[in-house]
């Protein structure tokens, strides 16, 4: 055992840091992994190597998550069961662990290391097998296509990573470049909106679609299914952030919307693939949403309606949120002046709301001012 400054491990050996002391770790003697290094056989989609662990699937352009970075998810995947999904009291001890261990080997199983782990985090081993097995079992039913996209990688958008809180990995089915993509909107409200908000839902879709923009939801009943559904049927673009695990659907009614979308869009979740989906799930979801668009539209929402969950994250993010007349002008309802007081805007018609999307701050700041597109007004 080797005590004090962080001293340079022999060939052969990595050098682990455990508290306040460091321990010689022999790979060629105990038959585990040798240290990660470059690949220098491994595409990496255009980005800086080791910045973006995704390799071209088949020549197809798509990408397919490197072994490393999945074995990287499934240790995380592990802890983070461990810690019963709060990911928000993991992830900052997980960025600790990673610092004062040098960073992971992203080849080597958790439960190869498993004392290490243990001791850092306060963990029983029992408990962490019993996690790794179960989270293990859970990789294996999800679809061939899932991607795994890690925060500071090239396809994980920069700016939902500058906001606090944000998931350190997203799994993701379908066209994973659609995450960055800057001109991204939200289409939500109510899961029992009125046929008529059904039918406003699927025209903005058609409208902001046709202005360049990526239409982002939720994919529950109601508002949400009938955005996605009015993107694909005029063929543009569209994100469903969901609620579960990449690999289930809910509601239930909903699931061939979603396959369709992991053809002809993207599908993503900010959930492991081994949680058991909480209600709490669904709120967080919605600060993933807002985050990763310019704005959230609300097409329809009754007072108290979980839409107004999203509208309250996209307020505290700095993103916009737009309401139409018709809603603002409904004597029934109290929310709209209240968001109003607290920021958000009015549209009148279909130009008052791409003008005030196009005057974002968070897109100028990403584009040139004469990279809008004309389209839009």
């Amino acid at each position: 055992m080797i005590t004090g400054r962080m001293p340079q491990a022999p060939t052969g050996f990595r050098m682990i840091r455990i508290g306040g002391s460091f321990k010689l770790r022999d790979h060629n003697g105990t038959g585990q992994r040798p240290l990660r290094s470059e690949n220098p056989q491994a595409k990496t989609m255009g980005q800086d190597p080791g910045r973006c662990n995704y390799r071209d699937k088949g020549g197809t352009g798509m990408p397919e998550t490197d072994p490393g970075r999945r074995q990287e998810a499934m240790n995380y995947d592990t802890l983070l069961a461990a810690f019963h999904q709060y990911e928000g009291r993991l992830q900052p001890r997980y960025e600790a662990f990673l610092a004062e261990h040098g960073g992971p080997d992203q080849t080597v199983p958790l439960l190869s290391e498993i004392p290490d782990y243990a001791a850092f985090f306060g963990i029983p081993e029992e408990v962490l097998q019993r996690e790794a097995e179960a989270v293990r079992k859970s990789f294996e039913r999800l679809p061939a296509d899932t991607v795994m996209v890690r925060k500071g990688d090239g396809l994980y958008p920069e700016r939902l990573s500058a906001l606090p809180g944000m998931p350190l990995f997203l799994y993701v089915r379908g066209n994973a470049a659609l995450l960055q993509r800057a001109r991204a909107v939200s289409l939500i409200g109510s899961r029992g909106a009125s046929e008529r908000a059904l039918r406003e839902a699927e025209r903005l879709s058609g409208v902001l679609g046709a202005a360049g923009y990526v239409i982002v939801s939720g994919l529950a009943r109601g508002i949400d299914a009938a955005a996605h559904t009015g993107a694909l049927e005029q063929s543009f673009d569209t994100i469903a952030v969901i609620g579960t695990p990449i690999h289930q659907a809910y509601p239930e009614e909903n699931r061939a919307l979603q396959d369709e979308i992991s053809r002809r869009g993207l599908v993503a979740s900010p959930f492991s693939p081994a949680a058991q989906t909480q209600r709490w799930f669904f709120p967080a979801r919605n600060k993933v949403m807002s985050g990763l668009t310019l704005a959230s539209v609300i097409v329809e929402a009754g007072d108290g309606s979980g839409a107004l969950l999203q509208a309250d994250a996209a307020l505290k993010q700095g993103r916009e949120v737009l309401i139409p007349a018709r809603q603002a002008d409904d004597p029934s309802l109290h929310w709209p002046a209240e968001y109003v007081r607290r920021g958000a805007k009015v549209f009148e018609d279909d130009a008052g709301l791409c003008r005030m999307l196009e005057d974002s701050s968070l897109l100028k700041e990403g584009l040139p001012v004469q990279q809008t597109l004309p389209g839009c007004f």
